[in-house]
């Protein structure tokens, strides 16, 4: 019986068959989520600013990310506040963060939080990646 293929091409198409078949995918979950944020505040534009902490940084970049939020009564209406990706309360903590330390500031609004961090993020969530 004929078979279609040429001897070469069978060749290619075993060799393709047999790579595709052992490649294993892992998650890196340590990665950075950078593809949910919304546009990021980076080093190099907070260093322009001449501010001290990160609240005025993104009080002076990104106003929005601060604006109260009229959700439940019960929950702050500030976003929740995580550094290299550890909770540290709300967005009041920014205060205390100095600015040589930041490499981005990231804001995920709160579906993207959630998705990330679970649930109480009903005001999103800004995240700090500090230099090592």
């Amino acid at each position: 019986m004929y078979h279609p293929l040429t001897p070469t091409a069978f060749a290619i198409a075993l060799t393709l068959s047999t790579a595709c078949g052992s490649t294993t995918y892992t998650v890196d979950t340590t990665a950075e989520p950078t593809h949910l944020a919304v546009r990021p505040i980076t080093d190099v534009e907070i260093a322009r600013l001449g501010v001290t902490n990160a609240w005025e940084a993104i009080e002076r970049l990104r106003p929005n990310w601060l604006r109260q939020r009229a959700t439940s009564a019960r929950a702050d209406r500030l976003p929740m506040l995580y550094v290299n990706g550890m909770r540290q309360g709300t967005a009041d903590w920014l205060r205390w963060v100095h600015v040589h330390r930041i490499r981005r500031i990231q804001f995920f609004k709160p579906r993207d939080a959630t998705t990330l961090w679970g649930t109480d993020h009903p005001n999103g969530a800004i995240q700090i990646i500090e230099y090592p």
